[in-house]
């Protein structure tokens, strides 16, 4: 299907519209000042009314080409459909600079991290060689540079782009914002005002994989050198360009070699959807900006809703599968301010749970994302000690009490965190969403269930009230389970499984609670109202069911009823699925297997 879309110079002279008849040779003026889309034309599985290998996960306001997969056929004397327009060698836009991921392993395989097969990279994301995946090489043997055709800047979202960078050669990758020029009194544009320098990566130097230094390591390759990294262009700088039509440019400099892949607007750990549509706004939380219960914050790791009047995030989203998971050790927990909250904003950090002596004030510093789904690089890992990802967690809501592998002796939300861990060892792909609900000022034991915890006292729930950070009543994630990574939208069906959990924040019932006998109400009928649960569940018999996830196990309906409208927040999980696959899911309470 031809598609014509005119971008470029309006007929518009001195000030002045000329008609059709004055522009004298109308085809003529067409040609030389206007540009078709026709060349951004893009692949499409004939049997399915959607593009299958094109444009990623997200749709912006003009065809745009971020995966370099919008090809049937790979002919290197055609340029990349999408980037073929304004690059100054033909050379550059070319697709013999196209490498499936299967080739680019063989092809570094003797670089120090192995390549993408020596590292197990591509075995971790389930790589399907009958379906070939292109990047983009540049530098030695590749494109120097590589600019995307005219599109329209989307309404919000970050720049995400994908990096292997096997070499720690001196070079530098640049990324670069082309927009109409700004102008003087005169009308004339003013020289260098269109072209805006986004990101600069240099390509020899290695993170310093400390906490201390995680601000300074976001531009620096980490997990880039034996995978494909992500990295991120902040809503910051670019929301300013909002709306307008602009170009893209990638740019490498040095004696060196990298790999561009997947450049798209959006995380992908919004794939699924924007739960609460969270927006990012640079205005300091005040009356006059929206989104002080609901900013948006996107990282290559995860995503984050915060929420000023709790300080604790709303939510947060994460993608789990096997080349997010390693070996490292989980290093103190130590939390720092997040350096994206913008200027105005107070970030929490470790001291924030502490008393002036330095001791804890009885609650975990509990993780949104916890580290462990995150331990394949260091770097990766200490995003997750940032103060948006924070809450007061009770002891017994969050920790293992004796053996780690034993789920009777371990919390429900240790269980549900090792269970997504154990279904992305088993080769699938999990998108999470995490979140809190509800306040809790009163003090309560420190713990009945830890034997190091038992005998030390109870928390002091007022100095988190005096320092305005919420302690929730209540912890909940959902989880919806892909077969395999890399599945999307059209791989989702009634088939598809889903899990939702709510746990209570809180001590257990009873101190060394026996694994048999001495059951009591489920919590569940306090808040039995605000579930929409039409009868009284049974009583919780012992420890081993509370600390089974599926006492604590509802639909995502249900979880939607209780938690929609706090903090101003309209809650729609899965919102990019088609209407009739969301309602289903929602209803679904999926055995666990």
């Amino acid at each position: 299907m031809a598609i014509l879309k005119l971008l470029g110079k309006r007929p518009y002279f001195d000030g002045g519209k000329k008609t059709k008849n004055e522009l004298a040779n109308f085809e003529n003026y067409l040609k030389n000042n206007r540009v078709s889309v026709l060349e951004d034309n893009t692949y499409t599985d004939s049997t399915k009314p959607f593009g299958t290998r094109m444009r990623g996960d997200y749709a912006v306001p003009t065809l745009f080409n971020g995966n370099f997969d919008a090809i049937a056929f790979q002919r290197n004397a055609q340029t990349i459909p999408g980037w073929s327009l304004f690059n100054g060698s033909s050379e550059d836009g070319s697709q013999s600079h196209l490498v499936d991921w299967l080739k680019i392993g063989v092809q570094e395989e003797n670089t120090l991290e192995k390549g993408l097969i020596g590292s197990g990279y591509l075995d971790a994301i389930g790589y399907d060689e009958n379906q070939p995946n292109y990047a983009l090489r540049m530098g030695l043997g590749g494109a120097k540079q590589i600019v995307h055709n005219y599109f329209v800047m989307p309404e919000w979202g970050d720049l995400r782009f994908n990096l292997h960078a096997p070499y720690r050669n001196t070079g530098k990758l640049k990324v670069w914002l082309e927009t109409q020029p700004e102008t003087n009194s005169q009308g004339q544009p003013i020289l260098g005002t269109g072209s805006h320098l986004l990101k600069e990566i240099d390509l020899a130097i290695n993170p310093g994989n400390s906490l201390e230094t995680y601000a300074s390591d976001i531009d620096k390759i980490g997990f880039g050198r034996g995978g494909f990294e992500t990295f991120h262009v902040d809503s910051n700088q670019l929301d300013r360009f909002r709306g307008q039509v602009a170009k893209l440019r990638f740019e490498v400099e040095g004696n060196t070699r990298v790999y561009l892949d997947d450049v798209f607007f959006k995380s992908n750990h919004l794939k699924f959807g924007n739960p609460s549509e969270a927006r990012y706004n640079s205005e300091p939380p005040n009356f006059t900006n929206s989104n002080t219960t609901n900013l948006l914050i996107e990282k290559p790791q995860y995503v984050v809703s915060y929420d000023r009047s709790t300080l604790n995030p709303a939510w947060i989203s994460w993608q789990v599968n096997k080349s997010w998971l390693g070996d490292l050790d989980r290093p103190a927990t130590i939390f720092v301010g997040d350096p994206q909250l913008p200027e105005g904003w107070p970030k929490i950090d470790t001291s924030s749970y502490k008393n002036p002596q330095g001791y804890s004030l009885g609650f975990d510093q509990g993780h949104g994302i916890p580290s462990g789904d995150r331990t394949n690089h260091k770097k990766d890992n200490f995003a997750t000690f940032l103060g948006t990802n924070l809450i007061p967690q009770s002891v017994d809501n969050n920790r293992f009490f004796g053996n780690s592998k034993d789920p009777a002796q371990a919390s429900a939300w240790y269980n549900v965190e090792q269970l997504v861990r154990n279904l992305a060892q088993q080769g699938q792909e999990i998108y999470v969403v995490a979140g809190s609900y509800g306040t809790d000022w009163n003090s309560q034991k420190r713990s009945n269930a830890h034997p190091d915890e038992i005998a030390r006292g109870y928390t002091n729930s007022e100095a988190f009230q005096q320092k305005g950070i919420n302690i929730p009543g209540w912890t909940w994630k959902t989880l919806l389970i892909m077969d395999r990574p890399g599945q999307g939208i059209p791989d989702i069906n009634q088939n598809t499984k889903v899990y939702t959990f709510l746990t209570p924040n809180k001590t257990e019932p009873f101190a060394n609670w026996p694994l048999t006998g001495q059951p009591i109400p489920h919590p569940f009928n306090e808040i039995q109202a605000e579930l929409g649960l039409t009868a009284t569940l049974p009583d919780i018999q012992n420890a081993v069911e509370w600390r089974n996830p599926a006492t604590w196990q509802l639909t995502i309906k249900q979880l939607e009823k209780l938690i929609d409208g706090r903090g101003g927040r309209k809650i729609n999980f899965l919102s990019s699925l088609p209407d009739n696959i969301r309602t289903y899911l929602k209803d679904q309470l999926y055995p666990i297997i």
